[in-house]
């Protein structure tokens, strides 16, 4: 939206479009509730003009029409109740209780980094089950320790960022705003998608929140930017 160039523009958002086809092409109710969330944030981001949220409606109607009456039927079931939950949803439930159990059984330091698999058996569920909740199984591998240094890790660049991106604090570069808007909105849609799949092995992630601490760094050396303008000012030879 900030660019000039339109074909940069069209490029950005037939890409969106792309990994939002992707997202429902797996049938993932986790990965359809975090573009929900994702699409959500960055709308109430993003400075709102009407071209702005004309674009929103346009692509929550792209949206609507990739998602086929499959994909809605099972979406619907998020919010099933226990009577009609299906074996997928019990299981992933079961789970969770499983995981906050072996985390508050052992909160110091937790079963041993990748040892839910090696003690899954001791909770009711195959050896070598995966916990399906990247938050659940940190927390039982981990300890509460562990848990909380990983969410902190996500949470505290979130916060950070979020003055910048919401325009409540003076940016010595407008491009620090805009990158800190893409690094909410990412890591806002990861944190929803993490709780349905184990993926704290990922790396994407890391990189993205390494990617809000530069812009808190640059943000913290405004030196940096008026040394920048000083040399673009100077007369060219």
């Amino acid at each position: 939206l900030h660019v000039q160039a339109w074909w940069k523009k069209l490029l950005a958002f037939a890409a969106a479009g792309l990994m939002a086809h992707v997202v429902l092409f797996s049938m993932s109710r986790g990965g359809m509730l975090a573009l929900i969330v994702t699409g959500l944030v960055t709308f109430l981001i993003i400075p709102k003009r009407p071209l702005h949220v004309l674009i929103f409606l346009v692509g929550v109607l792209v949206v609507a029409r990739l998602a086929g009456p499959q994909v809605v039927e099972r979406f619907s079931t998020v919010g099933a109740s226990e009577e009609e939950r299906d074996e997928s949803a019990k299981e992933r439930l079961a789970l969770q209780k499983a995981l906050t159990t072996a985390m508050f059984q052992h909160p110091a330091t937790g079963l041993g980094p990748a040892h839910w698999a090696l003690n899954a058996k001791e909770y009711g569920f195959p050896t070598g089950k995966a916990g399906h909740n990247t938050w659940g199984q940190v927390g039982a591998e981990l300890g509460i320790p562990g848990l909380v240094a990983l969410a902190g890790f996500y949470l505290v660049v979130v916060a950070r960022l979020l003055p910048l991106a919401l325009g409540l604090t003076r940016v010595t570069d407008p491009w620090l705003s805009i990158l800190s808007r893409a690094v909410i909105a990412a890591l806002t849609g990861f944190c929803v998608a993490a709780t349905f799949v184990s993926m704290q092995a990922v790396e994407l992630p890391y990189y993205i929140g390494i990617l809000g601490a530069g812009v808190l760094k640059l943000q913290s050396m405004p030196e940096l930017v008026e040394r920048s303008e000083a040399i673009e000012d100077e007369p060219t030879s």
